[in-house]
């Protein structure tokens, strides 16, 4: 007793959510083309913008390793409290100083270069995040306007049905056909109305899948366009193109760049400091210390002994570097096969589109010919049946097939890194948007 009324309750909630579908997906919602739909993606979506915050932060970080290396200047003033002679005197200074590291072994210049390629792999990671998510938001697009074409077309389907059930029952009255006839013909429209609910149901968890990149409701794809279908780029372009691929390329850089900045560990330590007496207030006569006087200061450190240190860091960083290799040549295998994916399916879903479009004509011309022989008593209640069944089949496999086409589409755009062709570079380059 208790598992029916669990079934029950679910059934009764599944009815309750399929009867809210029409309200929910119907035409209240404001329709977007696709280029206006990725533009609003582009502009709100949260895993763009959280790598487009993470590309400025690395460039002010690679901003603040150049500075650390450009020469320094400061103003700096001191206090000498003297308890020992009468009076508790004090002295006072005020200096200008100048402060410059030298470069003599190479050290700061690969740590700058190192710098600058972890902030370039923050643009190809943010360009690759922005490629990734208007393709998965142009697949969401897709399927909710193929969903809305499937609607359409099964809500014609109950239509015809409808009306094939109201002369059934007329016949039945005029004992023409039999009940059974007649239950056919329920049997029939119910099919049709489950699979129309069904569609409904996916129109609207596409909807808020295409939803979900914005994070905004209350439209919907535009009317499917009927323009010609075309397979982007080529292989070639891929390996050239993908913002994965040169995310990698420039971790190997950044690798090498670490390994060079080990290497020198050891490097000596040196630096130039000028110091400008601006003013000064000593009574003492043994002060050498005077106004417009320059202090000039070498200060150099040879690192002796480290502990292996340097050689473990050294290791360290080789095996970073055969690792970015290793990681470069697995991505560009990958993309190489999402190219190659997206182009067999493509040929595939082609080829399966047009075989469907002579089939719906085949199967739409021999049910429109048994609608005419039934009305005429000279076909029977399961020929008709059966043509609509066959002509149902044909137009919804159609519908899938060209939103396949679509997919195999977007899966070679992604991999071509496409997406990135119509975005403004001052928005690739980490700004352009609020």
């Amino acid at each position: 007793m208790i598992a029916k009324t669990g079934r029950f309750l679910v059934v009764a909630l599944i009815g309750l959510l399929l009867g809210a579908l029409p309200a929910l997906a119907g035409p209240d919602r404001f329709p977007l083309d696709l280029e206006s739909y990725l533009l609003k993606v582009l502009k709100a979506n949260p895993s763009i913008r959280a790598d487009r915050l993470k590309a400025q932060a690395l460039r002010e970080d690679a901003r603040l390793t150049v500075a650390n290396q450009r020469t320094n200047v400061s103003v700096a003033g001191s206090v000498e409290r003297w308890t020992y002679y009468p009076g508790r005197r004090s002295d006072q200074t005020l200096s200008l100083v100048l402060r410059q590291n030298v470069d003599v072994s190479g050290l700061y210049g690969a740590t700058e270069r190192k710098a600058l390629y972890a902030y370039r792999i923050g643009l190809y990671d943010y360009a690759a995040t922005i490629n990734a998510v208007l393709a998965a938001a142009e697949e969401a697009y897709w399927k909710a306007g193929y969903a809305r074409r499937k609607v359409i077309l099964l809500e014609e389907i109950v239509e015809e049905r409808l009306k094939a059930l109201d002369l059934l029952e007329l016949q039945l009255r005029q004992k023409l056909v039999t009940a059974i006839d007649r239950n056919k013909g329920r049997v029939n429209l119910e099919e049709g109305q489950l699979a129309l609910e069904e569609a409904r149901l996916a129109e609207l968890l596409a909807l808020e899948d295409m939803a979900r990149y914005v994070g905004l409701s209350g439209f919907c794809p535009a009317e499917v366009p009927e323009d010609a279908f075309g397979l982007p780029g080529d292989l070639a372009t891929v390996l050239e193109t993908n913002p994965q691929l040169a995310s990698a390329r420039t971790a190997v850089d950044y690798a090498r760049a670490g390994l060079a900045v080990a290497a020198r560990g050891k490097a000596p330590t040196v630096q130039l400091q000028g110091t400008y007496r601006l003013w000064t207030d000593y009574t003492s006569p043994y002060s050498d210390q005077e106004e417009g006087e320059w202090e000039l200061l070498l200060y150099v450190d040879f690192p002796l002994v480290d502990g292996g240190k340097v050689a473990a860091d050294v290791r360290k960083n080789t095996n970073l570097v055969d690792e970015a290799i290793q990681r470069l040549r697995d991505g560009e295998d990958e993309v190489t096969l999402l190219y190659r994916q997206a182009s067999q399916e493509w040929h595939s879903a082609m080829r399966k589109a047009e075989l469907l479009k002579r089939q719906q004509r085949y199967a739409g011309e021999n049910r429109e010919s048994t609608w005419i022989l039934f009305q005429e008593r000279l076909k029977d209640t399961l020929a008709l049946m059966d043509a609509f069944e066959k002509d149902q089949q044909a137009q919804t496999q159609l519908v899938e097939a060209l939103l396949n086409i679509r997919l195999a589409e977007v899966k070679a755009r992604k991999a071509l890194g496409a997406y990135l062709d119509d975005v403004p570079r001052d928005v690739l380059e980490g700004g352009g948007l609020p």
